[in-house]
């Protein structure tokens, strides 16, 4: 378990050097995750590589009332744009790293798994 830790805090901190040369990252703006990501790792990586989660503006409360059946989604994750409470439990998630805005968007109701990321706006 401590040598999992050590290795995933050595790549991260990789990435960070890496992805603080941005001419070496420019050419992908739009990150891949391979199949069965879950959200939460997908997270930890759109932070580390820049992104920062785009948290909309809401009354307290609103977004419990807008996602009934979904509200451990709004508790777990503030940049939730959507989260469906049935069907294929769809979330969307929004990022954002200087103009570029990314959306990621994820299935199943107990583990939230990356369906697909699209780009939104200002994408190379």
């Amino acid at each position: 378990m401590k040598s999992r830790i050590v290795l995933t805090l050595t790549v991260t901190a990789v990435l960070l050097v890496v992805c603080g040369l941005e001419p070496l990252c420019a050419g992908s703006s739009v990150p891949q995750f391979s199949s069965k990501t879950s959200y939460q790792n997908a997270r930890a990586k759109m932070l580390v590589l820049g992104y920062s989660p785009v948290i909309p503006p809401r009354a307290s409360g609103q977004c419990e009332r807008e996602n009934l059946g979904r509200e451990d989604v709004c508790r777990r994750w503030p940049e939730v744009e959507s989260c469906a409470g049935t069907g294929f439990a769809r979330c969307t998630f929004v990022w954002r790293r200087g103009k570029t805005t990314l959306e990621i968007r994820t299935v199943g109701d107990e583990r939230e798994i990356v369906d697909r990321v699209r780009c939104r706006s200002e994408c190379q």
